[in-house]
Parts: C-alpha cells; sequence; structure tokens
C-alpha cells in the first residue's frame, strides 16, 4: 500500500506526499529485518525532498525518527552521526527551534552513549537558546537533559536542584495541562534519582496543577504511579496503600477497567507488604473479578497467583492450592 502511494505521488508530481510516502516506507523498513536494509535509502531520499520544500519542520522530525531508530537498534554511532547532522543543518541557516530541538536529540544520545558530560554542553547550549527565544516550553525541557546529565554523573543534589528549577519554569506556562504532564515527569525523574522527599513536593505541584484542570486521570496516574511509590520508598506503606487507593477510586469513577486491574494489582501488593492480609486478599479477589469481565486472561493468570500468595500468608494453605492451580491453567 505505500509503493502504491509513493507511485501515486510521484506520477502526480506531489512532491510533499512522495516525502511522505518515503518516510513512511523508511519507518516500515526499520520494522523488518528483512527490509531494513532499504531504510536509509528511502530516508535519504525524503530528506532531499524536504531540503528541496525548504520544508524545516519535516526535516527536524525525520532527523528524530531516524536519530530514535538507531539508537533502538543499538548503533549509537550512526544516531550521532545523525544528531550531529541535524545540529550542522540548523546552523546554516539558522533555525532556532528546531536547532534547539537538535540539540537536544544530540544530549540524549550522549546519555545513551554514557557521555553525560557532552549530553551536559548541547543542553546548556540548548538552554541558552531557549532563553534568549523567552520559550519556556523549550527550557523546561532543555533543564530536564541537564538534570539527567547531572544525575548520570552523581551529581545527584544538583540535578534535583535543576528539576525544581524546572519545575518552577513549567508552573509559568500558559498551558496548564502541558505544565502538569511535565511537572509530573520531573517528579518521575526525581524518584528515579532516590530521593523520594523531594519527588513528593513535585508530586504536590502538579496535582494541584491537574486539579485545576479537573484532570481526574491524571490525578489517578500521578497517586499511583508517582506518590505511592514515593511513600513505599520512604517507608510509608500504609500511605503509599491509601494513596493507591485513591488512584483506584478516580478509576473506576472514569470507568477505565484496564487502568482499575493494574492499580489493584499495585494496591494487593502494598497491603500485603504492609501485613493488612484480609485488604490485600479483597484488592486481589477484586483484580480477578476485574479481569474476568475484561477478559484479561494474562493479568488473570497473575491475580489469582497474587490470591494464592495471601492465602499462603494467612496460613490457608488449601485455598492457595486451589489458587494456584488456577493461575497455573491460565498460565497454561
Amino acid at each position: 500500500a505505500l509503493q502504491e502511494c509513493l507511485a501515486q505521488a510521484e506520477k502526480s508530481a506531489d512532491r510533499r506526499m512522495e516525502a511522505s510516502a518515503l518516510q513512511e516506507l523508511a519507518r516500515f523498513a526499520l520494522g523488518r529485518r528483512e527490509l531494513g536494509g532499504e531504510a536509509p535509502s528511502y530516508g535519504e531520499r525524503a530528506t532531499s525532498i524536504f531540503k528541496e520544500l525548504n520544508d524545516r519542520q519535516a526535516l527536524a522530525d525525520l532527523f528524530n525518527f531516524f536519530v530514535s531508530a538507531h539508537l533502538a537498534s543499538g548503533d549509537a554511532i550512526e544516531a550521532l552521526t545523525k544528531a550531529t547532522e541535524a545540529v550542522q543543518f540548523f546552523k546554516e541557516p539558522l533555525e532556532p527551534s528546531c536547532l534547539m530541538q537538535a540539540l537536544l536529540t544530540k544530549a540524549s544520545v550522549h546519555l545513551a552513549m554514557k557521555e553525560p558530560a557532552r549530553a551536559l554542553k548541547s543542553a546548556n547550549k540548548a538552554l541558552g537558546m531557549a532563553r534568549e527565544a523567552h520559550s519556556r516550553a523549550a527550557e523546561v525541557d532543555a533543564l530536564r537533559f541537564i538534570s539527567k546529565a547531572h544525575a548520570a554523573m552523581d551529581s545527584l543534589d544538583l540535578a534535583v536542584q535543576v528539576a525544581f528549577e524546572a519545575m518552577g519554569t513549567s508552573k509559568a506556562l500558559a498551558d496548564k495541562q502541558a505544565a502538569a504532564s511535565l511537572t509530573t515527569s520531573l517528579a518521575r525523574a526525581v524518584l528515579e534519582l532516590g530521593k523520594p522527599e523531594q519527588a513528593l513536593l513535585i508530586a504536590e505541584e502538579a496535582r494541584i496543577l491537574y486539579g485545576q484542570q479537573r484532570d481526574a486521570r491524571g490525578q489517578a496516574e500521578l497517586f499511583r504511579d508517582v506518590v505511592a511509590s514515593a511513600l513505599l520508598r520512604s517507608g510509608s506503606v500504609a500511605k503509599a496503600a491509601a494513596a493507591a487507593e485513591a488512584a483506584l477510586d478516580l478509576f473506576r469513577a472514569l470507568g477505565d477497567r484496564s487502568e482499575e486491574a493494574s492499580t489493584l494489582f499495585v494496591l494487593a501488593k502494598l497491603h500485603h507488604q504492609n501485613g493488612s492480609t484480609e485488604d490485600a486478599l479483597q484488592a486481589a479477589l477484586d483484580l480477578v473479578t476485574v479481569c474476568v469481565k475484561s477478559s484479561k486472561r494474562s493479568m488473570e493468570a497473575e491475580a489469582r497467583n497474587l490470591v494464592a500468595v495471601v492465602h499462603a500468608t494467612a496460613g490457608n494453605f488449601s485455598a492457595a492450592l486451589a489458587s494456584a492451580a488456577s493461575a497455573l491453567e491460565e498460565f497454561r
């Protein structure tokens, strides 16, 4: 179908359609081992057409695509070559937004190559450009990479300091939904740095932003994925379970069975870890019910296994064996 689309574009002399078809063919080829060798050819042809059309944003997206594809395939050297090519291309003539994007892409490659100092250099250049352009969103993106680079160099306190700076900047964004999402990402990043108390502070700012937008889903994901994890790492298992309960209530109100199941799984494990056997068993049984109703066979097997573990912990070995047998049937 893509080859037909390309042929039609070539016949109609629609260069933009031709470039888009070539780009999609490159994506398709990279996803097929037997066709992977054809991807560079398609990509170069698409690049040539976008240059001819002077569509610099399309070129920026194409460069990013190839960098990501090369990283995913484990070819960091080729990824760095493409990222460097993008930086040089957008320097002359200068295209600030595309150059900032290219610099951060290059920073991501250096991070993947375990070269945080070089990543920091690229991200700092992007930060300077973002501030000159008064682009808050680009500034937050650059600060996020700077924080990651400091973390990779084991400068954890500095990484957290930069993350808080990014949080302050994100709060000034006119798009509060984007601000909430960015602040949540920062909270996750700080949590990964092993700083749960600071992550909780940032998460509270995200919660306020989600509340202002009446975004129940954003709040639920924040409670389950960030707040509960941070509280657990802080040793407050009961509070972590309470955060997961809050997320569960929100997902149930939204009618999202998939997220409800994922949250029940987290909640059951938290109750079990906290020694609340009855609560853990109830959450695990609720999870089985949700999985059966939504035909989630793989998760149902895990749920029944969790029921078996809780029964065994409580000394109910006959019930544990029955649940384990049911889980084994599902796994098979």
